[in-house]
């Protein structure tokens, strides 16, 4: 029964993430908290693997219609997450032994403020005037979107998109699909580091694949609505996704 309860969650989850590129953790991890006592380890290793899913499947599919066109700043983007996501593991790891009693609530805090910010840019926000074009900047802004990435437990959020348009110049779309990729460096570095002490993390192999499998169906649905939705009702729905993300971890705070 709760693995079909997880299946719904995640693919719910990885079609907002897909298209809004926020990484599926972002709703798999309140959602799964409250409908289940999962310990928060175990949560953060399922919604990992589902959410490198999701991207590789949205990565692929792109690459196949050719929905994005991909250029060297996307690899300088990778390798700063993948170094972004060994820093912020690294610290989460120290933070989740020492902080253990508030992780949950300086996540969800953490979350809500680059929301709100991310909501507040697509309303108001302009591009910097200087955009940080070169590669050692463009790897930075990788970094920063990694370490936070790992530190916010959900695999990519708003603040992706965010630096993205705002540093880069991106349009919309483009900076959803650029975010994905820096999800899926961030996310593969903590779920190597998750092999260390797997022995450690409360799984069951179905529950697993059940997660996974639910990614790809969500990455699929995500990668459809993005494709057929101007930019207009593209924004409109982003932007709502973001308010509901709000109330999301408002309630798993209180209830989760």
């Amino acid at each position: 029964m709760m693995n079909l309860i997880y299946f719904f969650i995640v693919v719910f989850a990885n079609i907002i993430g897909s298209f809004s590129g926020m990484g599926g953790g972002i709703i798999i991890k309140p959602l799964v908290s409250i409908a289940s006592h999962l310990p928060l380890e175990t949560v953060l290793f399922y919604s990992n693997l589902s959410i490198i899913v999701m991207c590789f499947t949205s990565f692929i599919y792109s690459q196949w219609k050719k929905t994005t066109k991909y250029g060297k700043d996307a690899l300088y983007i990778c390798l700063g997450s993948l170094t972004g996501g060994l820093a912020g593991s690294i610290l989460l790891n120290l933070g989740l032994s020492s902080l253990e009693s508030i992780m949950k609530e300086l996540q969800i805090a953490l979350t809500i403020i680059t929301i709100v910010a991310g909501i507040w840019y697509q309303c108001k926000g302009k591009p910097v005037q200087h955009l940080w074009t070169k590669p050692w900047k463009i790897f930075c802004i990788g970094a920063i979107m990694g370490a936070f990435s790992i530190l916010l437990g959900i695999g990519g959020g708003p603040l992706n998109v965010l630096l993205l348009m705002m540093l880069l110049g991106f349009p919309l779309k483009k900076a959803t699909s650029y975010s994905l990729i820096s999800v899926l460096g961030s996310v593969s570095i903590r779920v190597i580091m998750s092999f260390d002490h797997i022995h450690q993390i409360q799984y069951q192999t179905s529950t697993m694949l059940v997660f996974m499998g639910s990614a790809f169906v969500g990455a699929i649905i995500g990668i459809l609505i993005k494709k057929h939705l101007n930019m207009k009702n593209f924004k409109k729905l982003y932007i709502s996704t973001l308010g509901g993300v709000i109330l999301l971890n408002i309630i798993n705070l209180f209830i989760g």
